[in-house]
Protein backbone atom coordinates (compact mmCIF):
# COMPACT_ATOMS: atom_id res chain seq x y z
CA UNK A 1 0.00 0.00 0.00
CA UNK A 2 1.44 3.34 -0.64
CA UNK A 3 0.85 5.93 2.30
CA UNK A 4 2.85 8.71 0.23
CA UNK A 5 -0.14 10.97 0.35
CA UNK A 6 -0.98 10.27 4.01
CA UNK A 7 2.73 11.15 4.51
CA UNK A 8 2.67 14.12 2.97
CA UNK A 9 -0.86 15.13 4.82
CA UNK A 10 0.61 14.73 8.10
CA UNK A 11 4.03 16.36 7.53
CA UNK A 12 1.50 19.14 5.81
CA UNK A 13 -0.65 19.25 9.29
CA UNK A 14 2.88 19.28 11.48
CA UNK A 15 1.33 15.90 13.05
CA UNK A 16 2.79 12.98 14.75
CA UNK A 17 0.53 10.25 13.53
CA UNK A 18 -3.32 9.27 12.45
CA UNK A 19 -5.37 7.52 15.12
CA UNK A 20 -9.08 6.09 14.17
CA UNK A 21 -11.43 4.22 16.49
CA UNK A 22 -13.92 2.61 14.10
CA UNK A 23 -15.15 -0.91 12.52
CA UNK A 24 -14.76 -1.74 9.01
CA UNK A 25 -17.40 0.24 7.91
CA UNK A 26 -15.45 3.02 8.10
CA UNK A 27 -13.35 3.38 4.69
CA UNK A 28 -10.32 4.74 6.45
CA UNK A 29 -10.27 2.58 8.81
CA UNK A 30 -10.53 -0.75 6.82
CA UNK A 31 -7.85 1.36 3.83
CA UNK A 32 -5.22 2.08 6.62
CA UNK A 33 -5.83 -1.32 8.30
CA UNK A 34 -6.72 -4.15 5.43
CA UNK A 35 -8.73 -5.37 8.57
CA UNK A 36 -12.45 -6.18 8.03
CA UNK A 37 -13.29 -6.88 11.97
CA UNK A 38 -17.19 -6.33 12.81
CA UNK A 39 -16.31 -4.68 16.43
CA UNK A 40 -14.51 -1.37 16.83
CA UNK A 41 -10.72 -1.35 16.72
CA UNK A 42 -8.13 1.34 16.77
CA UNK A 43 -5.96 1.85 14.49
CA UNK A 44 -2.56 3.95 15.05
CA UNK A 45 -0.83 4.98 12.00
CA UNK A 46 2.77 6.79 13.01
CA UNK A 47 6.24 6.50 11.30
CA UNK A 48 5.28 4.26 8.39
CA UNK A 49 3.83 2.01 10.50
CA UNK A 50 0.35 0.47 11.25
CA UNK A 51 -0.54 -0.36 14.74
CA UNK A 52 -3.80 -1.82 16.33
CA UNK A 53 -5.73 -2.55 19.20
CA UNK A 54 -8.51 -5.37 18.83
CA UNK A 55 -10.69 -7.02 21.01
CA UNK A 56 -9.43 -10.31 22.48
CA UNK A 57 -11.83 -12.65 20.08
CA UNK A 58 -10.38 -10.68 17.08
CA UNK A 59 -6.53 -10.80 17.83
CA UNK A 60 -5.67 -13.69 16.19
CA UNK A 61 -7.52 -12.88 12.64
CA UNK A 62 -6.27 -9.34 13.36
CA UNK A 63 -2.55 -10.98 13.23
CA UNK A 64 -3.32 -13.03 10.16
CA UNK A 65 -5.25 -11.38 8.28
CA UNK A 66 -4.28 -7.41 8.69
CA UNK A 67 -2.23 -5.18 7.26
CA UNK A 68 -0.61 -4.13 10.48
CA UNK A 69 2.94 -4.02 11.75
CA UNK A 70 1.91 -4.77 14.91
CA UNK A 71 -1.66 -6.05 16.76
CA UNK A 72 -1.98 -5.75 20.51
CA UNK A 73 -5.19 -6.75 22.43
CA UNK A 74 -7.31 -4.29 24.45
CA UNK A 75 -6.75 -6.22 27.71
CA UNK A 76 -2.95 -5.75 27.79
CA UNK A 77 -3.85 -2.22 27.75
CA UNK A 78 -6.52 -2.10 30.54
CA UNK A 79 -9.13 -1.28 27.73
CA UNK A 80 -12.09 0.35 29.25
CA UNK A 81 -15.56 -1.34 27.13
CA UNK A 82 -18.72 0.53 26.54
CA UNK A 83 -19.29 3.78 24.40
CA UNK A 84 -16.54 6.10 22.97
CA UNK A 85 -17.75 8.87 25.91
CA UNK A 86 -17.07 5.66 28.61
CA UNK A 87 -13.16 5.60 27.10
Amino acid sequence: MNRTRLDARLADLDTDGYLLDADQDDANQLYLSGFTGPDPFVTLYVDGAVHLLVSGLEYGRARSESAADTVERHADYDYEYGGREAR
